[in-house]
């Protein structure tokens, strides 16, 4: 069994390419941070914070890759960036940046995102 957490994320031939010339598997890349996966991947400091991103908030139980997605869209990189927010403020401002209603579950998601950064408690069913 595996020690590393599952998640998604989506690689270009190019950075599978720099994954396998390091022997590496890409659930090893949850135990990386930003300046390490820049460096693995070969890829622009940007990029890697966004990877860095997907995983890390994948590692929060009930969060997939899409809602991961949208935290990056809202320029959230880490739970330290999640940390001390309002999960109701951030809902507010996803749906103006989606400029549309969007159904309260998704509220839920952002209030189990900060519940987790500010806590780590996954004791909460939401």
């Amino acid at each position: 069994m595996s020690t590393y957490t599952k998640f998604k994320i989506a690689l270009t031939k190019d950075e599978k390419r720099s994954l396998r010339s390091q022997k590496l598997r890409i659930a090893e890349l949850s135990k990386c941070d930003v300046l390490e996966l820049e460096e693995i991947l070969e890829v622009s400091y940007e990029r890697a914070r966004d990877l860095f991103a997907l995983i890390q908030f994948q590692i929060i139980p009930s969060i997939g890759i899409r809602f991961a997605e949208d935290l990056v869209s809202m320029n959230l990189y880490s739970l330290e960036d999640l940390k001390g927010k309002d999960g109701a403020k951030l809902f507010e401002a996803y749906e103006k940046q989606q400029g549309c209603w969007i159904d309260s579950c998704v509220e839920d998601q952002f209030r189990l995102a900060v519940n987790y950064a500010d806590r780590g408690d996954t004791s909460k069913k939401w």
